[in-house]
């Protein structure tokens, strides 16, 4: 939300040094009654309700998009490892073969997402699991940013117009603050054209297959560990007969 706001943010730096000292008597209360916290959850949000839409652009979560037999984003050597690791993981659910995919693929990808929901679930110790949590924080980061793209897009178009103007005005007065302008101006104008051009779905499909790679691949330490717990079950239960 911030980055949404910057191009409002650069003009009023000339009113934080005029009205300084109500800017100050301004600001005080709105962070300590949480507008930092309320535009961070304000642009999760719309991020988050907009994920269907990249969702449904994509085919489907990243995740569960890798698993399927049909998709040759991952080989099929490491396809078939995943598969066997969610066969290890929830052992009580049958995994699907290329064949029965092909005949039901909407039975198919229930499974897959079953899989990632067990995934997300056991990893979630940021520890442990680093990678994973940083490249969910990049993901995130694409998704809520891209979930503003159109009030990005209105407030540095908005503002972009309004520096031109002053900026052709303060050329003709010879006002002090045309370089200020000048400056201010070039530097939202890279901001609207990081929103037309950069902040687009395929820019957060790179992280978002990045999160999912992290993910699959946590599958190894987590299918691992329950084959240790259960030949050590095993071994128990041998022992005691």
């Amino acid at each position: 939300m911030l980055i949404v706001l910057m191009p409002c943010a650069l003009p009023a730096i000339v009113l934080v040094a005029r009205f300084s000292t109500w800017v100050s008597a301004l600001v005080g209360p709105l962070i300590a009654l949480g507008l930092p916290y309320w535009l961070a959850q304000t642009g999760r949000d719309r991020g988050k309700r907009k994920e269907a839409e990249l969702y449904a652009l994509w085919g489907g979560k990243p995740s569960t998009v890798k698993l399927r037999y049909r998709d040759t984003t991952i080989n099929n050597h490491t396809k078939v490892r995943y598969h066997a690791n969610g066969q290890a993981l929830m052992p009580r659910v049958s995994f699907p073969t290329a064949t029965e995919e092909t005949a039901d693929p909407v039975a198919a990808d229930s499974v897959y997402e079953a899989f990632g929901d067990v995934l997300r679930e056991r990893t979630r110790d940021t520890k442990k699991y680093r990678l994973v949590f940083e490249e969910l924080m990049n993901y995130g980061f694409r998704r809520n940013l891209w979930g503003w793209k159109t009030l990005g897009i209105a407030l540095s178009g908005a503002v972009l117009v309004t520096l031109s103007g002053l900026l052709i005005w303060s050329a003709h007065t010879r006002a002090a603050s045309a370089a200020f302008l000048a400056g201010t101006t070039i530097v939202d104008a890279g901001i609207l054209a990081f929103w037309l051009f950069g902040a687009n779905t395929a820019w957060v499909k790179i992280a978002a297959d990045a999160y999912a790679d992290r993910l699959l691949e946590a599958s190894d330490n987590l299918a691992g560990a329950g084959h240790k717990q259960r030949a050590k079950a095993t071994g128990s239960a041998g022992a005691m007969t």
